[in-house]
């Protein structure tokens, strides 16, 4: 009702008479993605970096110059629509070989690149991140943390678009089944309704019991689904449920959702401010520590 707020431009400092609150350019990062103050200068360094905002002109705007290519994508079973929205290019090796880009934007800031083998060209991996790219990032972080309903944790990004195709509110992180949240994004997922579903194998099976134990304390629920019981095929994933077995979101919301119990041997996690809080002294405890 009074606007009386002075923004200092050369210092990037703002400061509001009204109410007294006032933040440099880096405190107003860490307080409105409630994150680190040092996340949020490797966050600025990134926003000062002009080469990261080249995705939209060089890598999306290739692939939807490439018609054949733009094709192999569609037979994943993605529109154009959900091309388009979570904008996918196209990225190239020091071969020129093609790959299917997705890019993992924070708040606007491209932090990875993940490429997927689409031609499955031999010798190179299915899925790659950029260099020295940090993992543990949600996909599409900036989309999913506009809402609250119920999440759905998949393996990889290939299931994750493929969910999200068939309208199911589904994120990854990156970096697979073994990744953990970074301290970027792991407080987004406090008092979230979460359900982790990953691949039909051993390595799934475990990530679920890791990041169960790990989201546990953030979450306000957190239950898992066994996709084995719907998909026979050893390492099947949420992709192959779709596509291979043509099942619907309908029958992905009725797979039971289930807890993991003292004979699932999940590991329980602590925070340090609940470990004094109930006095847990001269016990072994798991915590993750930022």
């Amino acid at each position: 009702t009074h606007p009386s707020a002075t923004i200092n431009t050369t210092n990037s400092l703002f400061h509001c008479w009204v109410c007294g609150t006032g933040y440099s350019e880096q405190q107003f990062i860490a307080k409105i993605n409630n994150i680190p103050m040092l996340e949020a200068g490797k966050l600025l360094a990134q926003l000062g970096d002009k080469n990261e905002h080249d995705w939209f002109v060089v890598e999306k705007a290739n692939l939807w110059a490439n018609e054949d290519f733009i094709k192999h994508v569609e037979k994943l079973g993605l529109s154009r629509e959900t091309i388009e929205e979570y904008h996918l290019g196209v990225t190239t090796d020091p071969l020129k070989q093609l790959y299917m880009g997705v890019p993992v934007f924070f708040d606007g800031v491209l932090m990875d690149v993940r490429s997927y083998n689409l031609l499955k060209i031999k010798g190179v991996p299915k899925w790659q991140s950029r260099p020295n790219a940090q993992s543990g990032f949600v996909f599409p972080y900036d989309i999913w943390k506009k809402t609250k309903d119920k999440t759905y944790l998949l393996e990889g990004e290939k299931d994750c678009l493929i969910a999200r195709e068939n309208g199911i509110n589904a994120v990854t992180l990156t970096g697979g089944a073994g990744a953990t949240p970074n301290e970027f994004v792991v407080n987004e997922f406090k008092d979230r309704d979460l359900v982790v579903c990953f691949d039909n194998d051993e390595a799934g099976m475990k990530g679920m019991r890791h990041i169960y134990a790990l989201l546990k304390p953030f979450c306000k629920t957190i239950r898992y689904l066994d996709i084995s019981k719907e998909i026979p095929d050893h390492k099947g994933d949420v992709w192959d449920f779709f596509m291979k077995h043509n099942k619907s979101a309908e029958d992905f919301y009725m797979i039971p959702e289930q807890d993991f119990g003292p004979e699932d041997d999940v590991k329980e996690y602590t925070t340090i401010r609940e470990a004094m809080e109930k006095n847990l002294l001269k016990k072994n405890l798991l915590t993750v520590v930022t």
